[in-house]
């Protein structure tokens, strides 16, 4: 049937339950193939189709839909904000270590790297690549460039040269953190770049601590810099300035519908995953200030919010960077990003909106019971919001950590959050005053209500929309936000958006009260011996209900005789003192029941407290997770196994042998 006739139906579905007209819904019914599920909905006023309901708007303030409309689109993102900087002058743009930087003193630094950009030829449209992190010249840039009309593309961290050569191959002009310069020199220093402007982490930094900062994370330290060629081709942030001061001709563009004002990277979670640059126009980043007002989120005018990822995600960039400047906060740049340091840069900045990962999340929690335990209770009573994104955590350390935060003083407990690049940045999130309304009987966490004026679908593998608490692929919505495309990648753009939708490729369901939750990605599944396929969160979550297992993580790796070992990654409960090798006996048996026989683990490898951190998207490291194919422990009627995956040219071969033999048998 045709998607447009689908939507009309649903529509009329709507129009005939508010009408009670019997008649009709069951004329509809039989021809949308409505389950008995869905139809004891009806009475409650609902069609059972989340994306025609949109149950998640009962849950905000009266006139939401049209708080998020009233938003200008026809300015570019730049002078969204800048605009409003007229009624917040009281209020610092950014603080960064012992510095301040005022509004109109930040609106004035915009405007200088505007004019230096436009002294050096940079043009309208021109995609300028940004390698690096939040620094106040940076968060500067990436604004200069946008009242340019040029695009700021802020590069992934970690890529090969190859990704580098592609991602910036139509550059003319590319910006580079010094300390960083010998991740891309190789690229950044072939002859088709014009220029290459350093920035440093110690501008803007006023004495005394202009000698002591250091960044102790993936970054170089800044006293082991490497150093940047010296010629007219390599500009320093001072150069820039000089440069700015002999501009005397108009830098601003005019205002052009659909213009992108940014490309941002995909996150960097999905296993071997191919690097895309996601294009968000200007009326997208509007779009999203306006429904994040609409939607009330605590981002409140005087407060702080710490702003310590790089801008590479739309995470980082919107969350972290444009709704804080735009909503009248200050930011507190402080870019090192080590799960070490948040727990310390919290603490000590008192900032109301942090949001970070689960993992690092997991990390300051634990930090946090180690020092109440030995230096007395932390007070939390600053915090507004603390936000989850980018990956989650589990329903019991949710509860955990909300129990700690109210020990602590915090007078809310945790936000979570979804989102995606491709979405430019939150697609849902949490409300204070609505979180009982959450299903804790989930295996998975919900991840909030979407935003206002969103477009929500669940959908099966033919393209059915599932009805309430149905698992399947979740679909986004929305005519202004849904980004512009994959860069230069047509048919990973043509892959995603279909049918007015944006194919997620996450595993979700929605509740009758507009919670979303969100299990994982579609592709992370295995194939059973029977032939059968499952999903590795969904063998994962099984290992869960083992209260002795605080995580756990599943990998599928393809063996030369076609079948698949399944390595699990565990942590075990702080609290557990019991028999580990029984405890994994005990769990292969559970799985054994759970699955008619057909789930096996072949091999368990724990992590003494957290899973490895990425330290360039501070999500767990998945992608050394799943390579790492050495010394997992199987435990067969009481004994102990190594197991190892040795890589052939035809694929992986599972060597096993009782700890201390040299014997192995193989499974060829």
């Amino acid at each position: 049937m045709d998607i447009k006739l689908l939507e009309k139906l649903k529509l009329d579905l709507k129009e005939a339950i508010n009408k009670k007209d019997v008649a009709k819904i069951e004329e509809i019914s039989k021809i949308l193939n409505i389950s008995e599920e869905q139809k004891r909905y009806f009475d409650k006023g609902l069609t059972g189709y989340s994306s025609i309901d949109e149950p998640w708007m009962r849950n905000y303030q009266p006139g939401a839909r049209e708080i998020a409309e009233s938003i200008d689109r026809t300015k570019s993102i730049s002078d969204t904000i800048i605009d409003k900087f007229d009624e917040q002058k009281e209020i610092p743009a950014l603080k960064y270590f012992n510095s301040t930087l005022s509004r109109d003193d930040f609106k004035l630094l915009i405007e200088k790297w505007a004019k230096a950009f436009r002294e050096i030829g940079v043009e309208a449209d021109e995609v300028v690549p940004i390698y690096g992190t939040f620094f106040p010249d940076v968060c500067a840039m990436i604004l200069a460039l946008n009242q340019i009309g040029a695009v700021s593309y802020s590069l992934k961290l970690t890529e090969t040269k190859e990704d580098f050569e592609r991602e910036t191959s139509e550059s003319k002009v590319a910006i580079v953190y010094d300390g960083m310069w010998n991740n891309v020199k190789d690229v950044f220093s072939d002859d088709r770049f014009k220029y290459v402007i350093s920035v440093s982490a110690a501008d803007g930094v006023l004495p005394p601590l202009k000698q002591v900062v250091k960044f102790k994370s993936h970054l170089e330290a800044v006293k082991n810099k490497s150093k940047m060629p010296s010629s007219k081709k390599f500009l320093h942030s001072k150069d820039m300035m000089e440069m700015a001061d002999a501009y005397s001709g108009k830098y601003k563009e005019e205002f052009k519908k659909e213009r992108t004002a940014f490309i941002t990277s995909s996150s960097g979670s999905t296993i071997d995953g191919q690097v895309k640059g996601i294009m968000t126009t200007n009326e997208a980043a509007v779009t999203q200030l306006g429904k994040c007002v609409a939607a009330e989120m605590p981002f409140n005018y005087g407060e702080n919010v710490l702003t310590n990822m790089p801008p590479t995600a739309s995470t980082a960039l919107f969350c972290l960077y444009l709704l804080p400047l735009y909503k009248g906060m200050t930011i507190i740049d402080d870019p090192r990003l080590n799960e070490n340091t948040f727990y310390s840069q919290v603490l000590h900045y008192k900032p109301q909106v942090a949001i970070m990962t689960g993992s690092f999340w997991k990390k300051f929690f634990s930090q946090l019971k180690e020092d109440a335990q030995k230096k007395g209770i932390p007070n939390l009573d600053f915090l507004r919001f603390p936000g989850i994104g980018g990956e989650g955590i589990t329903p019991r350390e949710l509860e955990s950590m909300d129990q700690i935060l109210k020990f602590c003083g915090s007078p809310v407990s945790i936000f979570n959050g979804y989102g995606m690049s491709e979405f430019f940045s939150i697609y849902s999130v949490d409300k204070e005053d609505v979180k009982s309304k959450r299903n804790r009987l989930k295996p998975t966490i919900s991840v909030g209500l979407p935003l206002p004026n969103v477009r929500a679908g669940i959908f099966d593998e033919k393209g059915n929309e599932l009805g309430y608490n149905e698992r399947g692929e979740l679909y986004m919505g929305d005519d202004t936000v849904v980004m512009k495309g994959y860069y230069n990648k047509p048919e990973l753009t043509a892959e995603a958006l279909q049918d007015d939708w944006l194919h997620t490729g996450d595993m979700a369901e929605i509740d009758e009260e507009g919670y979303l939750y969100v299990y994982g990605r579609k592709k992370d599944k295995t194939t059973l011996v029977n032939g059968k396929e499952v999903y590795l969160f969904d063998i994962a979550n099984k290992i869960r209900e083992d209260t002795n297992i605080l995580d756990v993580v599943v990998f599928s790796v393809p063996l030369v005789d076609k079948t698949n070992a399944l390595l699990a990654h565990i942590i075990f409960e702080p609290n557990f003192y019991g028999d580990k090798n029984n405890e994994l006996e005990s769990i292969d048996k559970y799985l054994e029941a759970s699955f008619e026989g057909n789930v096996k683990i072949d091999g368990y490898k724990e992590h003494e407290k957290a899973f490895t951190i990425s330290p360039t998207t501070a999500k767990m490291d998945r992608n050394s997770m799943y390579h790492d194919r050495d010394n997992y422990v199987k435990v067969i009627d009481g004994k102990e196994y190594r197991v190892d995956l040795q890589e052939t040219e035809f694929g992986a071969v599972k060597e096993m042998a009782k700890k201390e033999e040299k014997v192995l048998k193989k499974r060829m």
